[in-house]
């Protein structure tokens, strides 16, 4: 079985899903699955250096610029096409004529990673959405099935009337070190993520450190430019990090952050990288959605209501669940189901049943 991974990403800017590309192919190849990837980026830079040493990769770059990016991913698909994959698997991002006339020939698979209905009818003009639903629908029409991370976008797909995989996101947890539970006089909790997401939610982090002014608070890539109105004395905004950076912020983590604003994009369910990684390293975390991988109360995640003000009215509840934190980790084996390489055979058995 041969299957093409195309995808539109960056890898320094997005460099989490760089890394779940990566790993996906990794884990794909050891349950059998002939694969490669055709990524292609504007970043420049050393992300994907590791795994180019080593896996079947092949990066297509263009210089920020819609003639470039259409240039390049003409490469991508030609290249693909010469190595006629029985199927192409595309991490959608949205409606392209290239990937039309793509799908049109081979057996296509999108994988959805977000309600992007509900994300662009806020940020868009109406017209202009009006025009990406229309576009979205010849897309969609035209793959044989879908890959869903979460059950919630997984019902938007069922209209279209083909096989849908529901497989929330992974993490290779070899990759990441339980660390060490910090054991110092005053709670620390940190996020990571980057700005320009409303839907992270960190001006209700800010509302939090006003709460509790004797905790410490890490927003890690994010800087005072980010927050016009300032931040309290316990806030530390170190922008950007690199692993290695960060990583020594997390080792003085008690309890990390998540995803707190999902509301503001409609949507209830996620399952976002960060979390997974925040416990791959053993860290308990607070968030405000359904996690996919996670249907049911779970000690070390608090769940908070997935609405505006769930932070001010749970302040009791958090302060309870940082403080039974403190000083502890999460145990390996209650998070094992969100390894890739568990989720990669399903993935193969949806293929084969799209072959058939």
């Amino acid at each position: 079985m041969k299957v093409a991974y195309i995808a539109c990403v960056g890898i320094n800017s997005e460099a989490g899903v760089a890394r779940k590309i990566f790993h996906q192919l990794m884990a794909w190849s050891k349950c059998g699955v002939d694969a490669q990837a055709f990524i292609v980026t504007g970043d420049t830079g050393d992300t994907a250096n590791h795994f180019l040493k080593s896996l079947p990769v092949t990066i297509i770059q263009h210089n920020n610029d819609k003639k470039s990016f259409f240039a390049s991913l003409r490469i991508a698909i030609i290249t693909i096409r010469r190595w006629n994959p029985d199927i192409v698997y595309h991490r959608y991002f949205h409606y392209n004529t290239l990937l039309c006339r793509l799908f049109d020939d081979y057996r296509g698979i999108l994988e959805i990673n977000t309600n992007d209905l509900s994300e662009y009818r806020l940020s868009m003009p109406r017209l202009k959405y009006l025009v990406h639903r229309v576009r979205r629908q010849w897309l969609f029409k035209r793959v044989r099935g879908f890959v869903a991370v979460t059950k919630e976008i997984s019902r938007q797909l069922e209209a279209f009337d083909k096989p849908i995989c529901v497989l929330a996101n992974g993490i290779h947890i070899e990759d990441h070190q339980v660390l060490p539970a910090p054991q110092h006089q005053k709670p620390a909790l940190s996020f990571l993520g980057f700005p320009g997401y409303a839907w992270h939610g960190v001006d209700k982090i800010v509302r939090l450190a006003e709460t509790f002014k004797d905790w410490d608070f890490n927003i890690i890539g994010y800087t005072p430019q980010d927050f016009a109105s300032g931040v309290p004395s316990n806030v530390r905004l170190p922008g950007y990090l690199t692993e290695e950076q960060y990583l020594k912020i997390l080792l003085e983590t008690d309890v990390a952050i998540g995803t707190l604003a999902l509301h503001r994009i409609g949507m209830q369910e996620a399952c976002p990288l960060k979390t997974r990684e925040y416990l791959a390293r053993g860290i308990p975390a607070i968030i405000a959605y359904e996690d996919t991988d996670f249907p049911n109360e779970t000690p070390f995640l608090l769940r908070l209501p997935n609405e505006e003000n769930a932070v001010i009215s749970h302040i009791d509840e958090i302060r309870q669940f940082v403080e039974q934190w403190r000083g502890k980790r999460v145990n390996r084996k209650d998070i094992k189901h969100l390894d890739i390489n568990y989720k990669a055979q399903q993935q193969k058995d949806f293929f084969q049943k799209i072959l058939k």
